[in-house]
């Protein structure tokens, strides 16, 4: 009865270990790129790349369309011991993918205010975002943030999947920053013979089951 026993918690805990959705997460932080002069930009060329994402941006500055995004002068930047990211071309739309193409989970990312030049200034604006779901259906919504100045950061949560594509545009002519993009990973879903020998499994655990209890009731009769 014992060898039954565990073998359903073992054929239990494989379907829980399909049907659990997973929560590692990758931040996509930019830290790599603070700048050790606080009032200097480190500039990125082309795309960003971080962790098997890519960040690409609509609008680019340049002859060839490489300047697209930089890292905040670390006084100015709303990560004080890292590093934010603005672009260069101002307000166009970003979008982040995985360098697979495989689905994630968007659950957070953090913006703020960037060309205060200092003068901390209360600040607002909205930033609409579009999805791009596992099966091709489009999604979109708006937020807001307002800050009293002092690059204060604003985080907002999604917790959307599976997601192929993030996009974000700012509604404001004076740039904002953003930060710790968080994307976490989605659970594989199985075929469905799988879950038909999944099924089976149980059943004929079962019936072992019930054949012990009926073999021990005779012996004790």
């Amino acid at each position: 009865m014992k060898l039954i026993s565990r073998a359903m918690g073992a054929a239990t805990a494989g379907l829980l270990s399909w049907v659990a959705p997973a929560h590692a997460a990758t931040t996509l932080d930019f830290d790599a790129l603070r700048n050790k002069s606080s009032t200097s930009y480190t500039y990125v060329t082309g795309p960003y790349k971080e962790d098997g994402f890519t960040l690409t941006a609509s609008n680019c500055q340049g002859r060839d369309k490489s300047g697209c995004f930089a890292a905040v002068q670390p006084y100015k930047s709303m990560d004080k011991v890292g590093a934010s990211l603005f672009t260069q071309f101002v307000s166009p739309t970003v979008t982040v993918k995985s360098d697979d193409g495989a689905a994630f989970v968007f659950q957070s990312i953090d913006f703020s205010e960037y060309f205060d030049n200092g003068a901390y200034n209360p600040f607002s604006t909205n930033v609409n975002f579009s999805f791009v779901f596992q099966d091709g259906t489009l999604g979109t919504a708006a937020r807001t943030f307002s800050t009293a100045g002092k690059f204060l950061p604003t985080t907002f949560a999604f917790d959307l999947a599976p997601v192929t594509s993030v996009s974000w545009t700012p509604v404001t002519g004076s740039g904002v920053q953003f930060d710790n993009i968080v994307l976490g990973a989605v659970a594989a879903v199985p075929e469905p013979a799988t879950w038909a020998m999944m099924l089976m499994g149980f059943g004929m655990i079962g019936g072992a089951a019930r054949r012990r209890g009926k073999t021990v009731a005779t012996r004790s009769a």
